[in-house]
C-alpha cells in the first residue's frame, strides 16, 4: 500500500538537500520530466516495480535509460529501490512541489502549449499568474505537438483548459447536451 505519509518524508528530504545545493527548481523539473517518461512506457514502471527484479537490474535500468538525471534525484531513485519503494515515485514527486510551495509560498504552474512560449509571452503570464493568485509563480513549459493551439495551465493541481481541444471538446459536449 501506498502512504503519502512515507512519500512525503521522501520528498522532504530532497526538497532539503535540493534547498542545500541550490538545486530546487531543476530537481522539481528532473523528478517531473523522470516521471513523465516513465509514464510513457507502461512496461518500465512494471519493471521497476517488479518483485523478481533484482535491485541491481533496476538500477542498471534507469543508468541506461536515464543517463542525465542528476545526482540528487539519481540518489532518490537508488534509496526507493533499496528499500523497496519503487511504487512511491509518483506520489513523492506529487509531495516534492507541494513541501515546495509550503516552504516557499511560491505557486508552481505547469504550461503546456503546442509551441514554445517566446519570452514576452512568457513574462506576460507569469506576471498575470501572479496578480490573480496573489503569490510568486515558476511556471514549468512543456510541449505538447498534439495540442492545436492555446495552452492549458495546471496550478496546483487546478486545471485551466485553453486549449483548442478543450474549446471544441466542450462546445461538442454543448451541442450533444
Amino acid at each position: 500500500m501506498i502512504s503519502r505519509e512515507v512519500a512525503r518524508r521522501y520528498a522532504v528530504a530532497l526538497y532539503d538537500l535540493a534547498a542545500e545545493t541550490g538545486r530546487v527548481t531543476e530537481t522539481e523539473g528532473e523528478l517531473a520530466r523522470f516521471v513523465a517518461e516513465i509514464d510513457e512506457v507502461p512496461d518500465a514502471m512494471a519493471y521497476l516495480v517488479h518483485p523478481l527484479v533484482s535491485r541491481e537490474r533496476k538500477k542498471a535500468f534507469l543508468d541506461a535509460a536515464f543517463p542525465g538525471l542528476g545526482e540528487s534525484v539519481r540518489g532518490l531513485l537508488g534509496i526507493l529501490i533499496r528499500n523497496g519503494r519503487e511504487d512511491h515515485l509518483r506520489l513523492v514527486a506529487e509531495e516534492y512541489g507541494a513541501v515546495r510551495t509550503a516552504r516557499e509560498g511560491t505557486a508552481h504552474v505547469e504550461v503546456t502549449s503546442a509551441v514554445p512560449l517566446d519570452d514576452n509571452a512568457r513574462q506576460r503570464l507569469t506576471k498575470r499568474l501572479a496578480e490573480v493568485l496573489g503569490r510568486p509563480v515558476e511556471c514549468v513549459e512543456r510541449v505538447d505537438s498534439g495540442l492545436i493551439g492555446g495552452m492549458r495551465i495546471d496550478v496546483d493541481g487546478a486545471v485551466v483548459d485553453g486549449t483548442l481541444r478543450g474549446r471544441l471538446t466542450r462546445l461538442a459536449e454543448r451541442l450533444e447536451g
